[in-house]
């Protein structure tokens, strides 16, 4: 392939579609380069995608939470520099290390080793921010034991990063699951989503003002996928013969409640229809496919 643009990647895909005659029959591409949106517009007028390319353009969920999670992060943004450069600080030099080892003992703190994090990924984020605020009390006093510390958090910053912590767990903890190997996730999805959508919501009439920014900016990017993704991960809840519709309802009467207009009725109204068109989407493949082994059978007896 000479580039991996949108129009390349689709005349590879047309090929193949023919070469293994399933032309028609495309749910969804897993590609690594996130900035190719414009590849359903190339497949779709020419029929290529399952219903009309509702289902092709999805992003991975935890990549997801991720993004909205730095984008929620931005009133934050220099309480979290001050942090970052505190631990890098003491972890760049022996000299570092040693005095705060020694702040460490006077304030009592857990003897854990402190975490960098990579500042695109929110879970290593979250698990920074977490260990140094076990360690706050040690990073207060280290500009006694080494004059070059310069510019720890105030108080007041440090208690808005325990709220903030506390807030980042949701997103740290749902991100593991999905991430898991060891047992099915695609029944999870939908729960843990709504879940998150509706701790969203209660951020914003939260008592905090930097929680209500965050949850503002959280929501602003979730809503731009919320469309998309309840219709695809219902999907998966439905089929589960725990839940089926049970676990929608639920969620959608606490995610929607005090909405104006009946907009639970409607959401769920919905989803039952996107669902009942994929299993007659389904049906007709399973119906097709016996009706084209009939024909072979027919075809194989007049050879005999």
């Amino acid at each position: 392939m000479k580039s991996h643009s949108g129009a390349n990647i689709a005349k590879v895909i047309q090929s193949k579609l023919f070469d293994w005659n399933i032309d028609g029959k495309l749910c969804s591409i897993v590609l690594d380069n996130a900035f190719l949106n414009n590849l359903s517009d190339i497949l779709l007028p020419r029929g290529y995608l399952l219903l009309n390319g509702k289902l092709f353009r999805f992003r991975c969920c935890c990549h997801m939470l991720n993004l909205i999670v730095q984008v929620g992060l931005g009133p934050l943004s220099q309480t979290i520099t001050k942090i970052r450069e505190s631990v890098r600080h003491v972890r760049s030099s022996h000299a570092g290390l040693e005095h705060f080892r020694k702040a460490v003992e006077q304030a009592n703190a857990p003897k854990k080793k402190l975490i960098l994090d990579v500042s695109t990924r929110c879970n290593s984020t979250y698990k920074m921010l977490a260990v140094a605020y076990e360690f706050h009390g040690a990073f207060d006093r280290l500009s006694y034991f080494y004059e070059d510390y310069k510019g720890p958090p105030s108080s007041e910053e440090w208690e808005n990063m325990k709220i903030a912590k506390d807030c980042l767990q949701l997103f740290d903890d749902v991100t593991n699951k999905f991430s898991g190997t060891r047992y099915p996730t695609a029944n999870l999805y939908f729960n843990d989503i709504c879940l998150v959508h509706y701790t969203l919501k209660k951020w914003l009439h939260s008592i905090y003002p930097f929680v209500q920014a965050m949850a503002t900016c959280m929501l602003e990017k979730f809503n731009k996928c919320w469309s998309t993704l309840s219709l695809v991960l219902s999907f998966g809840c439905i089929l589960n013969p725990r839940y089926k519709m049970k676990s929608i309802e639920f969620y959608f009467e606490k995610i929607y409640n005090g909405d104006f207009g009946n907009e639970v009725a409607t959401r769920i109204h919905h989803i039952k229809d996107f669902n009942c068109t994929m299993c007659m989407w389904i049906k007709w493949q399973k119906e097709l496919i016996h009706l084209v082994i009939l024909m072979l059978q027919v075809e194989m007896e007049a050879i005999l």
